[in-house]
């Protein structure tokens, strides 16, 4: 945990052009930070005064607004003045900190939503008609979120220069063939749920999402776990795959990894000559092959030679 204010504010004025502009605390804090926050918050921003007003004048009535106003409030601070990363990463876009601003925003939308609903007993009360002034609230609310919308959109379709090279990310974001989903459906009804499945990268997609099962090494580790830790998980996949191919297994691996499925694509890693014989096959279509791991053999003394 690192004090580490204006990350994000110093990195969105970066990106709109105007880091040279606000380089001094004062212009930070007095120009930066309210384009930041009317930038972040989109319409939410109309609930800003009913938020201060519920944690500065609490209604002695309303505790519940109290505690929700704070978790706004302490959310923002948290992300907009603290860096909060496992240990050994450096990150530009920091996971853990943006999560606590992620969900403020969530919890400000009620505020947001009271200050419309207000909005509209006031038009009514003018004599504009319900469905008009419902419908023109509406349309006013959906226009000023489209914008971040599309950006998202925008965004998504090129996912790497978030997460870089560490998975392909971006080519899960496709459909998927017959041989894949069966071999998804094949994973749903023979696994129990959390059963751990050794598989390529470009399946990761498709067995997190489609089945019940867990894997040894997916997208997100670098943001949950310490950087030493990662790196070993990683170097032990890899380990795993090139003994695979020799017909050998690591079985102080399969154990801390709990593997209990190991998928291989037949026109990537292909069949050894030999499988170790912890594993039997259970599934098998034109592209892919699945072997389960046999738990008794596993828990079996083997000499260090194998």
């Amino acid at each position: 945990m690192k004090f580490e204010p204006g990350l994000y504010v110093s990195q969105a004025m970066e990106a709109i052009g105007m880091k040279d502009r606000f380089s001094g605390w004062l212009a930070l804090i007095t120009v930066a930070l309210p384009i930041y926050l009317i930038g972040s918050l989109g319409l939410r921003v109309i609930g800003v005064p009913a938020i201060l007003k519920a944690i500065f004048r609490p209604d002695a009535k309303s505790a519940l607004r109290f505690i929700l106003a704070l978790f706004v409030v302490i959310g923002l601070l948290i992300a907009l003045m603290f860096s909060l990363t496992p240990a050994g990463w450096t990150f530009r876009y920091n996971p853990v900190s943006g999560t606590f601003l992620v969900q403020s925003k969530y919890v400000a939308w009620l505020f947001a939503a009271e200050i419309l609903q207000t909005l509209y007993r006031w038009a009514v009360g003018r004599g504009v008609y319900s469905s008009v002034a419902a419908a023109t609230i509406a349309a006013v609310a959906i226009g000023l979120s489209v914008p971040a919308t599309l950006q998202h959109f925008i965004y998504w379709r090129s996912p790497d220069h978030l997460f870089g090279n560490r998975k392909p990310f971006g080519k899960q974001l496709l459909s998927y063939d017959a041989e894949t989903l069966a071999l998804t459906d094949f994973l749903t009804k023979d696994a129990q749920p959390g059963d751990v499945v050794m598989c390529e990268d470009e399946l990761l997609a498709p067995v997190l999402t489609f089945t019940k099962c867990r894997v040894p090494f997916g997208y997100f580790a670098y943001a949950a776990v310490a950087r030493s830790d990662v790196t070993r998980r990683e170097a032990a996949v890899k380990q795993f795959w090139k003994d695979w191919r020799l017909g050998n297994v690591q079985r102080d691996f399969v154990r801390e990894a709990g593997v209990r499925y190991v998928v291989v694509r037949r026109t990537s890693e292909g069949l050894p000559a030999t499988i170790p014989d912890i594993f039997s096959k259970v599934f098998e279509n034109s592209q892919f092959a699945v072997f389960k791991v046999n738990a008794q053999h596993l828990s079996e003394t083997v000499p260090e030679t194998q």
